[in-house]
C-alpha cells in the first residue's frame, strides 16, 4: 500500500493533506493546519515559522521511510512559459522544449531548475508544452527548512499552482474549462485550465494588500489589521471593513480581466466555470463579487463522488496539499520535479546511508561521513576487481589437478633434408597454453638458425 504526504508552504501557514492508494482507490488519511501566527510579516520563505511549524508537525506525526514526501515552493517565483509545438515525433519534444526554455527564460539555464509538460491539444494536431523554472538556490533553501526541521528525505519540489490544478484535474472539473483563482497572503494565482493544457499567471495581489488596505483606513498595526481580516465575518464592523476593501476588489477584478482577455485573445475556448480558493478567497462577497464581474459561473461546492477524498470538499485551501500527495503517489498529470539532480543523488546517498546505519549492521557505520563511506565502497570495490582473477586462475589449476604444463619441443630432420618441429604437451594442450606453445616455437627456430637449416612447422 502506498502512502504520500503532501506539503503546501504557505506565507501564513503550513497545510498538509496525507493520503493511501488501497486497491486503485486514493484515500485521504490525515490533513491539517499550522499557523505561524499572526505577525502582519509577509516573507518569501518565511523560514523561521516554517521551521517551526514543521517541529511541531513531527511532534504531532511520524512519517514513515517509505513514504513519499511532496512539497511546496511558491507560484510567485516559479517562472512559466506556455508554447504549442508542430505535430512532431514525441522523441523530438524534449530537444524543441529546450531551445525554447533557452530563448524564453531571461536567466542561465545553469542556474535554473526547470522541467517542462506535454500534452496533445484536443481541436489541433498541435501540442500544448508547458516549461517551469525557478533559481536552484530557492529550491535549496526550502529543502534546507525541512532538513533543519528534522525531515528524512524529500522526494520532490512543485508549484502549489500546479499542484493545485493536479488536485483539481484528478477530480474531472476540467471536462469544461474553468479559471481557477488561488487567492494567498502574498499574490493570487491564477490558473485557466481545460481538458488538455492549462495556462498559469500569478497576480501581485494577495492577503497582504488587504491587510494593508485595512491598517490604512482604520490606522491600525498590520497584525491587527490581519486579525480583522481573518475574522471579517463575525465583526460588528463586517460592513465598513468591507467597505474599506473594495479598492482592493476592484483591482483584483481588473488583474483577472486582463489575464482572461489576453488567454482569449490565443485561445477560442469559452470559460465555463469560477474556482476561487486560498485563505483570502474566504472573504465575505468577494466570490460573488468578481463572478458577477466576471460574467463566469461560480462553483461553490464540488460535486464529490463517493470514493473522491472528502477533504477537498470541506475546506479548498488543502487543494494544493491535496495535489502535491498526489503526485507523491505518482496520480498526478503534471509530474515535474524542482529538485536539482546533485540534491537528487545526494538524497539518494543519505538514504543509502541511513539504510546501511540501521541495527543490522555494526554501528560503527553510521558514524562514516558520505565522503568516507563513498571512499569505502571505492576500495571495496577495487579489492575485489585485483583479488577475484586470482581466484579464476587458482581455479582452473585445481580443474587440471594442479599440475603445470610441459612443452616438449622435437625437431625432426627427413630424409630430403627438411626440418620438421612438432610440440608435445603434458597435460593435453589448451588455450591456456598458447604461451607456452608460442615460446617453444620460438625456441625450436632459434636452434635450426643456428644450424643453418630450412625449416618448415607443423
Amino acid at each position: 500500500m502506498n502512502t504520500a504526504w503532501g506539503f503546501d508552504c504557505g506565507s501564513d501557514s503550513l497545510k498538509f493533506v496525507q493520503v493511501k492508494e488501497d486497491e486503485g482507490q486514493v484515500q485521504t488519511v490525515a490533513h491539517g493546519c499550522y499557523q505561524y501566527g499572526a505577525t502582519g510579516v509577509f516573507e518569501e520563505f518565511p523560514e523561521e515559522h516554517l521551521g517551526s511549524a514543521l517541529r511541531r508537525f513531527l511532534a504531532d506525526y511520524s512519517i514513515d521511510r517509505k513514504d513519499t514526501v511532496v512539497i511546496s515552493v511558491p507560484g510567485r517565483l516559479v517562472l512559466s512559459r506556455f508554447t504549442r509545438l508542430p505535430p512532431v515525433a514525441e522523441h523530438r519534444y524534449a530537444d524543441i522544449i529546450a531551445y525554447e526554455a533557452d530563448q524564453q527564460i531571461p536567466f542561465d539555464l545553469e542556474e535554473m531548475s526547470w522541467y517542462w509538460h506535454a500534452r496533445k491539444a484536443a481541436d489541433m494536431p498541435d501540442i500544448n508544452a508547458s516549461i517551469l523554472a525557478i533559481k536552484k538556490d530557492l529550491v535549496e533553501a526550502q529543502l534546507e527548512v525541512f532538513e533543519k526541521a528534522g525531515f528524512a528525505a524529500i522526494h520532490a519540489v512543485q508549484s502549489d499552482a500546479v499542484a493545485l490544478y493536479n488536485a483539481l484535474e484528478s477530480l474531472g472539473l476540467f471536462g469544461k474549462r474553468a479559471v481557477v483563482l488561488d487567492i494567498g497572503w502574498n499574490s493570487t494565482e491564477l490558473i485557466i485550465a481545460g481538458s488538455d493544457d492549462f495556462w498559469i499567471r500569478t497576480i501581485p495581489i494577495g492577503g497582504e494588500g488587504f491587510v494593508k488596505c485595512i491598517s490604512k483606513s482604520f490606522k491600525l498595526s498590520a497584525a491587527k489589521a490581519k486579525k480583522l481580516l481573518e475574522t471579517v465575518a463575525e465583526s460588528k464592523y463586517a460592513t465598513q471593513l468591507l467597505q474599506s476593501l473594495k479598492p482592493v476588489f476592484a483591482d483584483l477584478l481588473q488583474e483577472v480581466q486582463r489575464s482572461v482577455g489576453f488567454w482569449q485573445s490565443t485561445h477560442r475556448n469559452e470559460i465555463d466555470n469560477l474556482y476561487v480558493t486560498g485563505g483570502v478567497s474566504q472573504v465575505p462577497g468577494l466570490k460573488e463579487y468578481l463572478a458577477t464581474n466576471l460574467g463566469i459561473h461560480p462553483v461553490t461546492k464540488l460535486c464529490m463522488q463517493a470514493d473522491q477524498p472528502g477533504v477537498l470538499e470541506s475546506n479548498p485551501v488543502f487543494w494544493p496539499a491535496y495535489g502535491l500527495a498526489l503526485q507523491g503517489l505518482g496520480k498526478a498529470e503534471v509530474k515535474g520535479n524542482f529538485i536539482p539532480q546533485s540534491k537528487s543523488l545526494a538524497a539518494a546517498l543519505s538514504a543509502a546511508k541511513n539504510y546501511l546505519s540501521k541495527p543490522r549492521l555494526p554501528a560503527f557505520v553510521s558514524q562514516f561521513t558520505m565522503v568516507e563511506l563513498l571512499v569505502v565502497v571505492g576500495i571495496v570495490a577495487l579489492v575485489i576487481a585485483l583479488v577475484l582473477p586470482l581466484f579464476q586462475y587458482t581455479e582452473r589449476q585445481h580443474a587440471r589437478g594442479g599440475a603445470a604444463t610441459t612443452a616438449v619441443i622435437r625437431i625432426q630432420t627427413s630424409a630430403d633434408g627438411s626440418i620438421s618441429i612438432f610440440s608435445e604437451f603434458n597435460p593435453p594442450f589448451n588455450e591456456a597454453d598458447s604461451q607456452a606453445n608460442s615460446n617453444g616455437h620460438r625456441l625450436a627456430k632459434k636452434i635450426v638458425a643456428e644450424h643453418g637449416f630450412f625449416s618448415r612447422e607443423n
